[in-house]
């Protein structure tokens, strides 16, 4: 064993008794050096006596330890025992431990193992029906937090799975979608305007007369360009951006 297990091990150990330890185990460590040195019989007969003596001392602490009191006393108990839920009167569980079905120590403190057995052996179902229950909703309440981590899992998987397939649009390639459109058919007017300009002119021949006449054509014209528009599948339309806004374009149908 190291030095700081050792250490760590003696350490909540009374004053005499780590005092002990600290002997054995040094004198231990001195008989290897000196075995280490002069690897004669004697020294050999001296280390391993050194060691069998620190193992003893380590495996009586760690018994020890394994029985330690877990309870100053009686009340104690009682009190942990309320606190799992379980339903023991002071009274009874005092004359329990004066029937010795609780086992407590000459000094009045209250071994964890002794506990443990009265509680299995000596409780009633109806004595430990607080505590199941509380066991009980611990586990409904983690099996709701599982539930419902797995519906959140399961509407995760759904939603990639119909993204993916094209079922839904992301929200910036909607209003991208729909900037592109509005590119598309205002370059279809203006060009429609400047294309059929001299014809509506000859139409009109300078008379107001024939205005009616003019304004049926452009009516004409933009229902034909609304029409091509709606028509249009696909459109293929070219942004130049500059400082995070459209600054042109070039737009044509497919």
């Amino acid at each position: 064993m190291d030095k700081e297990s050792f250490e760590k091990l003696i350490r909540e150990c009374p004053p005499d008794r780590q005092r002990k330890g600290v002997l054995l185990y040094n004198g231990a460590a001195t008989c290897a050096v000196g075995y280490q040195k002069e690897p004669s019989a004697a020294n050999l007969k001296n280390m391993q006596a050194a060691e069998a003596a620190l193992d003893e001392f380590v495996s009586l602490i760690n018994s020890a330890s394994a029985e330690r009191p877990a309870f100053v006393n009686k009340y104690a108990v009682f009190v942990s025992l309320k606190e799992d839920g379980l339903k023991v009167g002071k009274s009874k569980l005092y004359k329990d431990a004066e029937k010795g079905l609780l086992r407590v120590q000459p000094d009045g403190t209250v071994l964890l193992s002794d506990v443990e057995l009265y509680k299995r052996a000596y409780l009633t179902p109806k004595q430990k029906a607080g505590s199941n229950a509380d066991l009980d909703q611990l586990q409904k309440d983690k099996l709701d937090l599982e539930s419902q981590k797995l519906k959140e899992q399961i509407a995760k998987l759904v939603w990639d799975r119909e993204k993916e397939s094209g079922k839904y649009l992301l929200r910036s390639d909607f209003e991208m979608e729909l900037a592109a459109r509005a590119v598309v058919l205002e370059t279809s007017l203006r060009q429609m305007a400047q294309t059929k300009a001299y014809d509506w002119i000859a139409v009109c021949k300078g008379e107001h007369s024939k205005a009616g006449d003019m304004a049926a054509m452009v009516t004409a014209e933009i229902g034909a360009v609304l029409n091509d528009y709606a028509a249009t599948d696909r459109f293929q339309v070219i942004f130049v951006e500059k400082d995070s806004r459209i600054q042109g374009f070039e737009g044509s149908s497919e």
